[in-house]
This record gives C-alpha cells, sequence and structure tokens, in this order.
C-alpha cells in the first residue's frame, strides 16, 4: 500500500473512533478488549491487516463523536441485510447521515453516524434506538448490538482491514443501493462523510417525541445513569420544553425581565432547563438575545454556568426562586415544586402535554 494511501487510511479509521486516547484489538477468537493509549503504529497494523482494532465505548466522560449499530447474521430471526437496509431508510427519513460497512465476517453489517463534536452518548445511542424501532429492526439478542453500549466498554471492529477486505468484509457500501463502494473511494467515504452536531442530534430526538433527559437515558437503557456512571436528573420526566416555557411565570420573567433578574435567579433557572432535551440550547439561545443588551454581564457567559450542565445538579424549587425581589403568583397555588415539573403538573390536572 502506498504510504500516502496508508496515512490517510490510519486517518479513516480514526474518525470512526470516539475520542484518540484509548482503543482496543480483537485477539484470536476473543473479543477481548486492552484498553492502552493510542498510536498511529497500532491503526498501521490494523489497515495493513496484521491485527484488528475495535474502538471502545465512550469516554470518561460519557462522550462519544460516533453512534453504530452492529447488524449480523448471528441473530438467527433476522436477515441482516433487510434489517440494515430498513434501518438506512430509517434513517434517510429522518435525515440522518449515515456510513454502512460490511462487518468483518462480511455477512452483516456496521451502520454508523459520525457527530462533528463530542455528543452525550447516551443521547446518541437513543438517537439510534428509536430508528432501530421505527425500522422494526430487533436488537434483542445474547450481545448489544447498538454502540456505545448501555454499559461498561463496548468494542465495534473497525473498518479497512485489508486482511477481511480480501474476503469481502470490512468493505464500505453505497448507503443508497448497498453496492460496494469502488476501493480506492473506501477512504474518501469515511473522511468526506457528513456529521450532525449536537444541536441537530437534540433537535432529531425532540421531532421523534424524545423530550426529556430522563425520557433518552430510560431509551437508552442506562438505568438513570449516564455512561460513567453518574446519576440522572429526574426533574421534568414528564413533559416537554414548550409547556414550560409557555405556562411558567419565572420563565416569563426571564425572557421579558432580564435587566431585572439577578444572577442566582438565573443560575435557578438554567437548572430547570437542563433535565429536556434541548433545554441547555435554548436557555443558552435566551442568553444571547439579551446580551447585545447587557454586554459582559455574568449572567449572560455561558462559562458562568458550565456547572449547571453536569450531572447530580438539580432544578432550583419555585421556594428558592422567589424571595423578597420577586414572588411567582402561582407560589403555593401551582401543584408543582420546581417549573421542570410544570408540565407533570399539567397533564396530572387532566392538560394534555403529549
Amino acid at each position: 500500500m502506498q504510504i500516502e494511501r496508508l496515512e490517510l487510511a490510519t486517518r479513516a479509521v480514526l474518525r470512526l473512533h470516539p475520542h484518540p486516547t484509548r482503543f482496543s484489538f480483537f485477539k484470536v477468537d476473543h473479543y477481548q478488549q486492552i484498553s492502552r493509549p493510542i498510536d498511529t503504529g497500532w491503526l498501521v497494523r490494523h489497515v495493513l491487516g496484521d491485527t484488528m482494532v475495535g474502538a471502545v465505548s465512550c469516554d470518561d466522560e460519557g462522550k462519544t463523536t460516533v453512534v453504530g449499530i452492529d447488524l449480523d447474521a448471528h441473530h438467527k430471526d433476522q436477515s441482516p441485510n433487510p434489517a440494515a437496509r430498513r434501518f438506512v431508510d430509517a434513517a434517510t427519513a429522518w435525515d440522518i447521515p449515515t456510513l454502512v460497512h460490511r462487518s468483518k465476517s462480511g455477512k452483516g453489517y456496521h451502520i454508523r453516524t459520525l457527530f462533528s463534536e463530542r455528543v452525550d452518548g447516551y443521547l446518541a445511542r437513543c438517537l439510534y434506538l428509536c430508528l432501530a424501532n421505527a425500522a422494526q429492526v430487533d436488537i434483542d439478542s445474547a450481545f448489544d448490538k447498538v454502540w456505545p453500549p448501555s454499559q461498561g466498554y463496548g468494542v465495534l471492529a473497525l473498518p479497512l482491514n485489508c486482511k477481511y477486505i480480501k474476503d469481502g468484509g470490512c468493505v464500505a457500501l453505497d448507503p443508497a443501493t448497498f453496492e460496494p463502494i469502488d476501493l480506492t473511494c473506501q477512504i474518501e467515504a469515511i473522511l468526506e462523510a457528513k456529521t450532525m452536531d449536537a444541536t441537530e442530534l437534540t433537535g432529531t430526538l425532540v421531532a421523534m417525541d424524545v423530550t426529556t433527559e430522563q425520557l433518552a437515558r430510560q431509551i437508552a437503557g442506562s438505568s438513570g445513569r449516564s455512561l460513567n456512571g453518574q446519576e440522572a436528573n429526574e426533574g421534568g420526566k414528564d413533559g416537554g420544553l414548550p409547556h414550560m416555557m409557555d405556562n411558567c411565570y419565572a420563565v416569563n420573567r426571564l425572557i421579558e425581565e432580564p435587566l431585572l433578574v439577578h444572577y442566582d435567579f438565573w443560575v435557578g433557572m438554567a437548572s430547570n432547563f437542563k433535565p429536556f432535551i434541548g433545554g441547555r440550547e435554548v436557555f443558552q439561545s435566551i442568553q444571547q438575545n439579551h446580551y447585545q443588551v447587557d454586554p459582559g454581564s455574568a449572567k449572560y457567559d455561558p462559562r458562568r454556568f458550565e456547572h449547571i450542565w453536569r450531572p447530580l445538579k438539580k432544578p432550583h424549587l419555585c421556594t428558592r426562586l422567589s424571595n423578597a425581589e420577586w414572588t411567582c403568583p402561582n407560589l403555593g397555588v401551582c401543584g408543582c415544586r420546581a417549573p421542570a415539573g410544570l408540565p407533570f403538573w399539567l397533564r396530572k390536572v387532566g392538560i394534555d402535554v403529549s
């Protein structure tokens, strides 16, 4: 293999890896995972076919830049080819870009979507589980077929291994036709693949009716925990962000009277936007809308709010948001304890929030 092409191939393999610090390789016939610092030498050996490198799951913060599904011939009740085609068709319908490769055996399929930035692993996993459901793809088998996995470290074999390409494995396919891409275009198919960003990911999930962080975690099978073992925030789990924004006096104050609102109130409201899918983006857009009015204010500096978006931060209660400076007109009358719980209360009293 030419040196220039070898270098491009190693770059392509690395692009399908969620982070640059760890990797695993398959040893003999066992899927033995060995985590160690990655270096170009291992990638070169993979491309040359001397070893088989697999990408591990999320990084130590539960983030990933890739999500994938493994549809192989081991599932006796499901033929991998039609299942893979249904999955790609579903992704296309939702405008989700995909990369399709044959597995190293040449009998199954690996389908991936790349992200232009690090995203929460459970959100990426939730996206593919929703697609699998829409495509009527059965992933109930002995192995977790959606990667990253719900628990621990998962290994998904990477393509462009010349040993298996000779037998029809590790080959890139055209998602529209499922025909093999010419070998000279294998590398370009990965390096030039379209990506999703975090906003597109959350927007797609909301369109799929996955409106809260807790619901996304439940679908992802993380049992209320993120992939790095941290507790999920349970606030706002029974409704949608628009209903909190339309019916909460505290949200209205944040939007209509930003110059009168103290920094602590902004922090408290940020904690109530947090539980919802897309909540962080909406909150930051509110900040940005007011930044030109009061530039330089701590209330609009995203760096001052980073601690809010970390796990274990509960939504501030309405009693904490109300004080001598401002008191919610519905305090003690409304059935919710925090703004994030308002959609749940609306549903409880019989108001449709679906």
